[in-house]
C-alpha cells in the first residue's frame, strides 16, 4: 500500500513549518490532505477539478488522504490547487509547479 510507504510525519511537519497556521480566518486543512491531493493529481494526471471530482467518489483515495470514513461532499475546493502553486518552494524562491 502506498499510504503505507509514505513518511506522512515528516511531510506534515515540513509543510507546517514551511506554512505556518494561521490564528485567524477559516481553520486550516489537514496538510496530509493536502499533500495526498498533490499525490494523487500527479500520479493519476488529472487536473484540478478532476482531482477533487475523483477524491470526492473514491473511498479509496479518501482513505490515502486519511479519512477514516467515506466523505460525501468534496474535501476543498479545487481552486485551492491554484494556491498551492502560489507558494514559494522550499529549495527556489520559484512558484511550486504543480
Amino acid at each position: 500500500m502506498l499510504s503505507s510507504q509514505i513518511p506522512w510525519d515528516v511531510l506534515v511537519n515540513l509543510f507546517i513549518k514551511r506554512n505556518p497556521p494561521k490564528s485567524t480566518g477559516r481553520p486550516a486543512l489537514n496538510p496530509r490532505v493536502l499533500i495526498g491531493a498533490v499525490i494523487i493529481k500527479h500520479m493519476l494526471n488529472l487536473d484540478d477539478r478532476e482531482t477533487v471530482a475523483q477524491i470526492t467518489e473514491n473511498m479509496y483515495l479518501q482513505y490515502f488522504l486519511g479519512y477514516s470514513s467515506n466523505i460525501k461532499r468534496p474535501p476543498f475546493d479545487a481552486s485551492l490547487f491554484v494556491d498551492i502553486r502560489k507558494r514559494p518552494s522550499i529549495e527556489h524562491d520559484q512558484y511550486i509547479k504543480i
